[in-house]
């Protein structure tokens, strides 16, 4: 089976030539490899490992090995691989249970705590060398009226399922109000959410296959 190291393409290879300080993150390079149909959003494994391969310098330096071989660092990844979680107090806890690090501390939490934005920056870059590569654009202008088609598959299964509660679920309409390119994004106010972001551009970031023009 590859790991999802084989699957960088050789990209992490970059790794084994530079300090962790100063390797660059592959995953945006990777993400540019991808089709069309192949969203980086959804390549949890790799998001994942690139947040913790940023974590891992100041991991390092609290557990005073910043001169560890590279099968120790490898080693230390791959725990945090296994433990990662956005909340850094859990992401600690997880740590202690699962690789036995001992009693973690405060610090360590702290710096825990970085991996969600972390993880959150990874997968913008992806998603933005995405869109470029393979010249996605935005169909839709502000102010059009949408359906949530995300909303209507839901229903749609209700259906099959015989689930009656779920298939009188009402349609989800809403009116884009800010357009995001470089990531293929609207934001878009739903009308139960409107009184929550009146006068405002605010609203739920949906990918632009969620949603359709509501004359469609």
């Amino acid at each position: 089976m590859r790991s999802v190291t084989d699957l960088l393409s050789g990209q992490m290879s970059l790794f084994k030539k530079l300090p962790f300080q100063e390797a660059p993150d592959p995953a945006a390079s990777y993400a540019a490899t991808l089709g069309i149909d192949d969203n980086p959003r959804h390549k949890f494994a790799i998001i994942k490992e690139s947040a913790c391969r940023r974590l891992l310098p100041e991991v390092l330096a609290w557990l005073d090995e910043r001169d560890a071989s590279e099968a120790e660092q490898e080693r230390v990844l791959a725990e945090l691989i296994r433990a990662a979680d956005t909340e850094g107090y859990e992401f600690a806890r997880n740590l202690e249970r699962l690789a036995q690090w001992g009693e973690v501390n405060s610090e360590l939490v702290e710096i825990l705590e970085s991996y969600g934005v972390i993880r959150y920056e990874i997968v913008r870059q992806m998603v933005t060398a995405w869109v470029k590569a393979n010249d996605i654009h935005l169909d839709l202008d502000v102010g059009t009226r949408v359906r949530d088609l995300q909303r209507s598959a839901s229903r749609e299964r209700a259906r099959e399922l015989g689930r009656p509660a779920l298939e009188e679920l009402p349609e989800r309409l809403g009116t884009i109000v800010d357009l995001r390119p470089e990531t293929a994004e609207y934001v878009v106010q739903f009308d139960e959410e409107r009184a929550r972001f009146k006068d405002t551009k605010g609203g739920q970031i949906v990918t632009h296959t969620r949603v359709q023009r509501l004359d469609s």
